[in-house]
């Protein structure tokens, strides 16, 4: 069986569309929790992602259309930045950041969410945190091109990414690891949801019931 890159693009393209717009505003109401708090990006994004054999797939939603430009004094550009293990552990770091003419910035954390799977007793399954820093996380931050790809310093770990269609266009299913690293592009709309979901996956979803 053939698998056409450009097909497989178009299918995927539509179930990222969430995660690329940067989420609602709205949030999840109304719930017995604490309100999501991730706010929509009020710029132009752009999104990057690398693989790896794990399989993970880590994400970047930024809030330029080109990474590497300069932000603008007085505008919040947006700064996401996702983790996803084969297993569904997630991490999710949202927040905004500065970046100046040379690539060299700092990203500013101002929520985060994680879910890490658990496989013992009910009750040692906690679910999704999400945690509200009273003062933002700051986190150095360095954005340079590599060809077509960019290169990209966050807290002081430097990866190389690529941009979303060209990640989708490929993934080859047709193979164990593309297969692996199509389900995690798949999941990523999913679970970037889903853990923002105080509890989930958790014993702390009964806190959900009757409403």
């Amino acid at each position: 069986m053939t698998h056409a890159p450009a097909l497989r693009a178009l299918v995927a393209l539509p179930l990222l569309v969430s995660v690329i717009a940067g989420c609602d505003t709205g949030g999840i109401y109304p719930l017995r929790s604490r309100s999501d708090v991730l706010k929509a990006c009020q710029t132009p994004t752009s999104t990057w992602l690398r693989t790896t054999d794990a399989p993970t797939v880590e994400m970047l939603i930024i809030g330029q259309p080109v990474p590497t430009s300069p932000t603008v004094a007085g505008t919040e550009h947006c700064f996401m930045r996702m983790v996803l293990e084969q297993d569904s552990s997630t991490l999710y770091e949202a927040g905004s950041y500065v970046l100046d003419a040379s690539g060299t910035g700092t990203f500013f954390v101002d929520t985060t969410y994680d879910y890490e799977l658990i496989t013992a007793g009910l009750f040692s399954r906690r679910g999704a945190d999400q945690i509200r820093h009273a003062t933002a996380i700051e986190q150095p931050l360095t954005i340079a091109p590599s060809g077509n790809r960019m290169l990209v310093t966050i807290g002081g770990a430097q990866h190389v990414y690529r941009g979303l269609p060209e990640v989708l266009a490929s993934a080859n299913p047709s193979t164990q690891q593309g297969a692996e690293q199509m389900y995690l592009l798949l999941n990523l709309p999913l679970m970037s949801s889903y853990v923002r979901v105080e509890g989930f996956g958790g014993y702390r979803m009964s806190m959900y019931a009757g409403t």
